[in-house]
């Protein structure tokens, strides 16, 4: 089925959500006047690779519409669309890539295209490219070339040197809301003719989407594939999505912070059998509403709410999460606040 892949957009015009970003672009694309270095920012899964292979096809179509829009037929779109990059788009991996990569792709700059009118180098992970990388791409930038074209790809707002930022076109692109992912799961089941069948409980096209959606980390593309999942494994219950997806619901992220504030050994029985790390963006999202709506209403004993909220920020600083920085945090939270059994708990743990 693969819907990550058959239900990515093809046009700006039909990219989910962004809207802010994709009004500039759609100027840009009706006007064929593109920056020569662009920067998409955002978390996984809020669209960057998607519109970057959309601009790419909208520089080097060969026959787009009146609008600018690509045809998406063309050797040129076909190249970018099936990733093969075959032509004038290359593509690199910046967590992959080092200053010779950035040469070796940039040194032909000087030379003519050989099969498009443009060069077009897609970098992804940029913010990850090693500093002598990153030094030789802000050297080629300072000398931008008419018919060459870079679009970069980051996670981490401060990833890349503001010299580099400085000279791009910054886009950023923000989260998605459970409501939105909600919305565009439910599109998806309508393109694909399954909204209406009966094969599909009621309950799950809205319990069940809420459930993903919640647990998806402001990722569409995580919500889709969890989405996948359960129409391919008919996970119709929040039970069997809990089991099978990881998806938890409010109820139990709230369960999971009353646990841990209360020092209560059970957390520990849930966390080897969720997903946490996977939930942890939501987690923190709710730990933070219910710490500010305690202290709004001046509650008693909040200190333990925000001793906590004061660990999953420190968590949070981090641009990349590991499941044993994750325990190694709470564990530290769990030595300041002692309960019966904790150090069974932390010795199990540690083992």
């Amino acid at each position: 089925m693969q819907l990550s892949i058959s239900q990515r957009p093809r046009l700006l015009k039909d990219v989910f959500g962004q809207n802010n970003v994709i009004k500039e672009l759609l100027h840009q694309q009706s006007t064929h006047h593109w920056p020569q270095a662009m920067l998409l920012k955002g978390p996984t899964g809020t669209g960057k690779t998607t519109i970057a292979q959309i601009i790419a096809m909208a520089i080097n179509c060969q026959a787009p519409d009146a609008e600018g829009n690509p045809c998406g037929e063309c050797y040129s779109c076909h190249s970018i669309k099936s990733e093969s990059f075959s032509r004038d788009t290359h593509r690199l991996d910046g967590s992959q890539s080092g200053k010779d990569e950035v040469i070796d792709i940039t040194s032909g700059m000087n030379v003519a295209p050989m099969y498009d009118n443009n060069t077009i180098i897609i970098i992804e992970e940029s913010d990850q490219l090693s500093a002598k990388a990153k030094s030789a791409l802000l050297k080629v930038l300072e000398k931008p070339k008419d018919n060459v074209y870079f679009i970069l790809l980051s996670m981490i707002t401060t990833g890349l040197p503001m010299e580099i930022q400085s000279r791009c076109q910054v886009y950023n692109l923000r989260p998605f809301i459970t409501s939105d992912i909600m919305y565009a799961l439910k599109s998806i089941l309508e393109k694909e003719n399954l909204w209406e069948s009966d094969s599909i409980p009621k309950s799950f096209k809205m319990e069940g989407l809420k459930a993903i959606a919640e647990t998806s980390q402001g990722s569409l593309r995580a919500a889709v594939q969890a989405l996948e999942k359960c129409l391919v494994g008919g996970y119709w219950s929040i039970e069997d999505i809990q089991r099978n997806v990881g998806a938890l619901d409010e109820r139990q992220i709230i369960n999971i912070i009353e646990l841990l504030v209360a020092g209560n050994k059970k957390f520990f029985d849930v966390w080897e059998e969720i997903d946490f790390m996977g939930s942890f963006d939501y987690t923190y999202s709710k730990l933070s509403g219910i710490y500010y709506n305690k202290a709004i209403k001046n509650e008693e004993d909040t200190s333990k709410y925000y001793d906590l909220l004061q660990v999953f920020d420190n968590i949070a600083s981090q641009p990349y999460l590991r499941k044993t920085y994750i325990e190694s945090k709470l564990i530290q939270y769990i030595a300041a606040h002692p309960f019966d059994g904790q150090k069974k708990v932390v010795r199990r743990l540690n083992g």
